[in-house]
């Protein structure tokens, strides 16, 4: 008997699936995250809340009747965007009070995984990014009409982002599979709220698919959207995804400066660093009063 179930075993590990699942590595960093993103969304271009088409790293705002509200070159490009932001992941872990993210990235493997989530991440257009900051989604009075066409409501005041209704069923599955599975803490009312747009707002066709393509680079699904298929990941997951060249400018940028060291506006060297340092390695403190421009010193 024992030799059967041995037998038995060793051809569900010599399976092509199995073979296949082994190999596949989560993304470790938030960089490598990013390259596999790019991969995944190449398929379906279309930022996360706005539905805007991009091309590259472009934004095509026609697309999607976008109206730019204050900072038109960092609303003219795609971010990549934390739906549970980084800011909240770490805020709940001790590394970030002994020195923010770059010390979370370092030497807390558990912030690391989370921020490296593909889960979590999605395209976004970059002045909706900043805009929305760290601040929490949920429901505000005002009525959409920052962004044009774009039904994104950004309070300041409240410090709250209200998604447009295509987009709050995904982003609460989103927020209820991270806080399962990084035991990150909710409020009872962002709870109550995320529990209710799941229920309002069903698993779609996007999300499905997202949720496959997403699985195959991970190693698992968002439980929250629903099961994946693994057999269709056999030809993905073999296939190391390669960062996709934005722009001339941004490569060269990226080689210049490094987001190794969390640095302050008294630290720059040039407007330029300090609108890598935002833009790329997503420094919000660069930006006191959230108008895109980082280090006003420097760059006014």
């Amino acid at each position: 008997m024992r030799s059967k179930l041995f037998a038995a075993l060793l051809l569900v590990l010599a399976s092509p699936l199995a073979l296949a699942l082994q190999s596949v590595e989560a993304p470790r960093t938030f960089r490598e995250a990013k390259d596999i993103a790019w991969k995944i969304y190449a398929e379906r271009p279309v930022d996360f809340y706005c539905g805007c088409k991009y091309e590259g790293n472009r934004i095509d705002l026609k697309s999607c009747g976008y109206s730019v509200r204050k900072d038109a070159n960092r609303a003219g490009r795609v971010e990549w965007e934390h739906v549970v932001p980084a800011w909240v992941i770490g805020h709940q872990r001790q590394c970030w009070q002994k020195g923010g993210r770059d010390n979370c990235t370092d030497n807390d493997p558990a912030f690391a995984a989370a921020e490296a989530d593909l889960h979590n991440l999605v395209p976004s257009v970059g002045e909706v990014n900043g805009d929305r900051s760290n601040f929490a989604l949920g429901m505000v009075t005002d009525k959409p009409t920052q962004y044009g066409q774009c039904q994104m409501v950004v309070n300041f005041k409240e410090k709250t982002a209200m998604p447009p209704v295509e987009a709050r069923g995904p982003a609460a599955r989103i927020y209820l599979y991270m806080a399962d599975r990084y035991k990150l803490r909710l409020s009872s009312q962002d709870r109550r709220t995320y529990e209710a747009w799941n229920k309002m707002y069903p698993v779609n066709e996007w999300e499905q698919w997202r949720n496959q393509k997403t699985a195959c680079a991970m190693g698992w699904a968002n439980p929250y959207i629903g099961p994946v298929d693994f057999s269709r990941c056999q030809s993905a997951m073999s296939q190391k995804a390669a960062p996709i060249k934005t722009s001339a400018q941004a490569t060269n940028s990226s080689s210049v400066y490094s987001c190794s060291t969390r640095k302050t506006c008294g630290q720059m060297s040039s407007c330029e660093e300090a609108k890598h340092h935002l833009n790329e390695c997503e420094n919000g403190r660069l930006d006191q009063d959230g108008d895109g421009v980082p280090c006003e010193s420097l760059c006014r």
